[in-house]
């Protein structure tokens, strides 16, 4: 097994027979069980290959390091200092007298749109060595899924995009993979899996608010050129200071996709 796992570095050659993923359905408690929906899919990988994946792991932390507004996929950085932080940061402005305005973003179906040549992309570029980046290239490459049914399998399918799941992989590409999302000048970013949330403060909230709509204009290109999507629905916007203020209609801001 050892030199298997070394053939593959060496020659960045992902086994194909390794890239099947079947996929069960648990159904969630509650619900219509003649709908879809009503199913959480999970999916099973090969045993052997998931343990190169943590070999291959080990590979890639020491040149992925997250940015440090990142928390979550990441040893001591856990949700409770994320929220520490935030709330930190919203206490310091509240003793200046200052209008503080949030806007949380959550990414639509983001491990499912992680875009393969973007990611192969952004990982040549870092100091990651030719070798892990054809390897996990060949891993992203050709990968098939096919659903179980009690005694039942279906016909296997491609997957285009997105990284595995139940892959421990998955949470490094894709942290990677979304790390270089815009901040603006004047605005705090708090990033956590596939949820971001942007702050902006200022003494009074009708300034505060054109920091943060600043902030959101950054998005749209970023987003349209990586092929991400924000899901709006889930997206949401809160202003604290001390007194009660509606902002504007614009924007992320207002709950509008842009």
């Amino acid at each position: 097994m050892a030199r298997l796992f070394t053939g593959i570095l060496r020659t960045g050659h992902f086994p194909n027979p390794w890239k099947l993923g079947r996929v069960i359905l648990i159904p969630k408690p509650g619900k219509n069980i003649m709908l879809p929906s009503s199913y959480r899919p999970i999916t099973l990988l090969s045993t052997t290959s998931k343990l190169f994946e943590k070999l291959l792991l080990l590979q890639l932390l020491p040149h992925v390091q997250p940015r440090d507004e990142r928390v979550g996929f990441r040893a001591e950085h856990s949700t409770t200092l994320q929220v520490t932080r935030v709330l930190h940061h919203l206490a310091s402005a509240r003793n200046k007298r200052e209008h503080s305005i949030a806007v949380f973003l959550d990414m639509e179906k983001a491990f499912d749109r992680v875009w393969h040549a973007g990611l192969i992309y952004k990982l040549s570029t870092s100091t990651t060595p030719r070798r892990v980046v054809n390897t996990v290239a060949t891993f992203l490459k050709d990968r098939r899924f096919q659903v179980a049914v009690e005694d039942v399998l279906y016909t296997e399918r491609p997957i285009r995009a997105g990284v595995p799941q139940g892959s421990c992989l998955s949470p490094v590409c894709y942290s990677r993979f979304t790390d270089d999302i815009p901040a603006a000048d004047g605005a705090m970013l708090a990033l956590y899996a596939d949820y971001a949330a942007i702050i902006t403060t200022s003494l009074t909230a009708p300034h505060a608010a054109i920091k943060i709509q600043r902030a959101l204009d950054l998005l749209p290109p970023w987003l349209k050129k990586w092929k991400l999507k924000v899901n709006v629905a889930k997206t949401q916007a809160i202003s604290i200071g001390r007194s009660a203020w509606v902002p504007p209609s614009s924007g992320y801001a207002s709950g509008r996709n842009r």
